[in-house]
């Protein structure tokens, strides 16, 4: 007997223009909550300012990985479970929506398309935090994410860096 299995899928969009990304939103409707930022005023949940959490040490932080099946194996996102006082695995915007609301300091994921990940990066960065791939590149092309509160951010960049990408 298989256990039952609960989901919490979400969508988004990204709003863009010549200059670059405008705006950026996303839904968890199993939750009952709708993010959006927009360049320059902020990021809200469902009328409620976000800021990130201002937690430091990545030993009383806590990460939000997305599909571990295909990081799990990755020295550095081993290295990262570690060292975090908690290690949770919601996948894709839930685990991102953690880091919004402040609940955990980072998201790690891997293997996502742009769509994934473009309204996500903004709402991030609208929120405090800062949004780059594997490499520390501002990049939504690459297939990697890292979202945080900025504070453990280059620590994180340091231990995802100490191995080769997951296939």
């Amino acid at each position: 007997m298989r256990a039952a299995r609960a989901r919490c899928a979400g969508s988004s969009i990204r709003s863009t223009a010549r200059a670059g990304s405008r705006g950026g939103a996303l839904a968890l409707p199993a939750l009952g909550h709708t993010y959006w930022a927009a360049r320059g005023r902020g990021a809200r949940r469902d009328g409620t300012r976000l800021a990130v959490s201002a937690i430091a040490d990545m030993a009383d932080a806590t990460l939000s990985v997305g599909e571990l099946k295909r990081m799990a194996t990755h020295r550095g996102i081993q290295a990262l479970i570690a060292r975090a006082a908690s290690t949770r695995c919601y996948g894709d915007l839930a685990g991102c929506t953690m880091v919004l609301d402040g609940r955990a300091e980072v998201w790690v994921e891997g293997g996502v398309k742009p769509w994934d990940v473009a309204a996500p990066a903004i709402l991030i960065a609208e929120a405090g935090g800062r949004y780059t791939d594997w490499g520390g590149a501002p990049s939504i092309e690459s297939g990697y994410a890292i979202a945080s509160n900025r504070l453990v951010h280059d620590e994180v960049l340091r231990a995802m860096a100490s191995d080769a990408l997951p296939e």
